[in-house]
């Protein structure tokens, strides 16, 4: 198992989770996310394929239109 924290709540994976589990676990659905592991924005194209690693930091936003 590791521990990730998304929007510094700590979720705990399986090893090998990816970006994606992360977020399966967090939100009810990753429409409209914006994501920064340890500072860095993962796009959304990456998000199957990113491994996390233990104690890594995930800020998730939420994108919303406004004028």
């Amino acid at each position: 198992m590791i521990t990730v924290l998304i929007n510094d709540k700590p979720v705990s994976l399986c090893q090998g989770a990816t970006l994606q589990d992360a977020l399966n676990a967090y939100a009810k659905t990753s429409d409209r996310l914006a994501v920064a592991v340890n500072g860095t924005v993962v796009p959304n194209t990456q998000w199957h394929t990113y491994q996390l690693a233990d104690n890594d930091r995930l800020d998730v936003f939420q994108l919303v239109a406004g004028g």
